[in-house]
């Protein structure tokens, strides 16, 4: 018993002092400051990624600036039914184009992530999930758009 309180112990310090830090939590490092041109499509997506650029966005650093315009698409679809036909999981799918401008550069980023949920017998609960899921959704877009643009030179 004392050796299983040792353990757990020694290895709750361990992993508590071992130096884990979000990479992108520190607003310093962003190298870019971007600013949203237009955004059009799923209003409440559109907000999610807003949200996230804001954030994420150093307005300090005039070097490497964006423009970008955001499209959104949201689909909520049947994928099974029961036998008395009733939806029992739904594929939600995100597909977002970002068009990103600068001094030199200017490309289209297209962004399409998939997932599938269960139906929930409440509604609320069914919608507040579907909520929490477009917002998990955009912040995978915007990791992704953010890996895309420290590599621009």
């Amino acid at each position: 018993m004392i050796k299983k309180i040792i353990l757990i112990l020694t290895t709750l310090t361990m992993l508590y002092s071992c130096g884990y830090t979000p990479i992108l939590s520190n607003k310093k490092n962003n190298e870019f400051n971007i600013e949203i041109i237009n955004s059009i499509g799923d209003r409440e997506l559109n907000n999610f990624i807003s949200q996230k650029i804001k954030r994420l966005s150093n307005k300090n650093d005039k070097n490497k600036k964006f423009l970008i315009e955001i499209n959104t698409n949201f689909e909520k679809k049947d994928l099974t039914k029961n036998l008395s036909g009733d939806t029992t999981q739904y594929r939600l799918t995100a597909n977002v184009n970002i068009n990103v401008k600068s001094k030199n550069f200017e490309k289209v980023f297209n962004f399409k992530e998939k997932t599938s949920i269960n139906n929930f017998d409440d509604e609320f609960k069914q919608t507040t999930y579907e909520r929490s899921v477009k917002e998990n959704l955009s912040t995978v877009i915007i990791n992704k758009l953010i890996m895309q643009l420290t590599k621009i030179e």
